[in-house]
């Protein structure tokens, strides 16, 4: 994979976990659905938080997963939510994939990402159903 593909895929990987995250926290109504915003994220609506500090904490771990992926050879399984309240774990919402499958297979071959996004849709769709019949 050339270095502007591997940025690209980087960048859409690292925009799925955003959404992934906001989407989570959403349906498991962490927060008050009023601080979140309706946004259009691979053509699909979903909600985003507007809260600034919700936010500044989603992006500070988006970029420890982002160091990690640029890493040398990054073995990204599983990303784990845990939701919490106080210092009680209540419940974890995993994430498991391959990375070096999904960079090798989808993103080699896909040179604009299209199939990439479209089964990132298909996973935040999944997700809805999933969290929405909890």
């Amino acid at each position: 994979m050339s270095i502007k593909s591997e940025e690209n895929f980087i960048k859409v990987f690292l925009e799925f976990v955003e959404v992934w995250i906001h989407q989570t926290v959403y349906l498991k109504n962490i927060y008050p659905r009023s601080i979140f915003m309706k946004k259009k994220k691979y053509r699909t609506p979903v909600m985003m938080s507007v809260q600034p500090w919700i936010n500044e904490y989603i992006v500070k771990t988006l970029s420890s997963i982002e160091d990690y992926v640029r890493s040398s050879e990054p073995e990204l399984r599983r990303i784990v939510l845990v939701l919490s309240e106080g210092d009680l774990a209540k419940e974890k919402v995993i994430l498991e994939l391959d990375l070096k499958s999904i960079m090798r297979n989808i993103a080699a071959v896909d040179e604009y990402l299209v199939q990439l996004e479209l089964s990132f849709v298909s996973l935040i769709l999944r997700l809805n159903q999933v969290l929405s019949d909890m």
